[in-house]
C-alpha cells in the first residue's frame, strides 16, 4: 500500500472513530433526562422532571392509560406523589441509551421502589428523547411493570411507578 493511500485510510478511520466517540457523548447526555427523573420522584417534586418533558410528549403509564402533553403529565404525577408514591424512594439499577438518529435517543431507566415496610418492586421508564437548543427533552415515555423481586419490575396487584394498587381504580 502506497503512503497517501495509507494516510487517506487512516485518516477516514480516525474521522469515524471520533464520530463514535461524539455520538456516544451525546447519547450520554441525554441520559440527564433519567437522571431528573429519579432526582423528581425521590423528591416527590415532579417539576424538576417536567421540565425535561415537551409541550405535547406522549406518556403511558403501567397500567396502560395514555397521557398528553407536559400539564397532564404533571397532572398525573402530583396526584401520585400526593398519594402512594408520597412515602417511596425509587433507586436506580441501570441506565442504557443509544441514539436512534441525530438527535433523537432512547433512555431505559431500570429501578426499584420501595416504601417501608412493604417488599420494593421493580420496573423500568422507558423515555425517547429528542436534543433541543436547551438541552434534552421527553417526546414519549412508557412505564413497565414486572413481579416483585423480578429483574423488570413490580406486578400488576402492586403497580409500577404510577400504578400502585391503592392508586388504582
Amino acid at each position: 500500500m502506497n503512503r497517501s493511500l495509507l494516510k487517506v485510510f487512516l485518516c477516514a478511520v480516525a474521522m469515524q472513530l471520533a464520530s463514535y466517540v461524539a455520538r456516544g457523548a451525546e447519547v450520554r447526555d441525554a441520559e440527564v433526562v433519567a437522571q431528573r427523573f429519579l432526582e423528581a420522584w425521590n423528591a416527590h417534586a415532579p417539576s424538576i422532571f417536567i421540565v425535561a418533558v415537551d409541550s405535547d410528549a406522549d406518556w403511558i403509564h403501567a397500567r396502560g392509560a395514555k397521557l398528553r402533553g407536559r400539564t397532564e403529565i404533571e397532572s398525573y404525577l402530583a396526584r401520585e406523589h400526593s398519594t402512594w408514591a408520597k412515602e417511596t424512594r425509587m433507586t436506580p439499577l441501570g441506565i442504557e441509551s443509544r441514539l436512534l438518529c441525530e438527535g433523537v435517543a432512547i433512555v431505559a431507566l431500570s429501578w426499584q421502589i420501595s416504601r417501608e415496610n412493604e417488599a420494593a418492586f421493580r420496573g423500568m421508564t422507558q423515555f425517547i428523547v429528542k436534543k433541543t437548543d436547551s438541552g434534552w427533552v421527553v417526546i414519549s415515555g412508557q412505564v413497565t411493570s414486572g413481579s416483585a423481586g423480578q429483574a423488570a419490575a413490580g406486578t400488576a396487584e402492586q403497580g409500577a411507578a404510577g400504578d400502585a394498587p391503592e392508586a388504582r381504580a
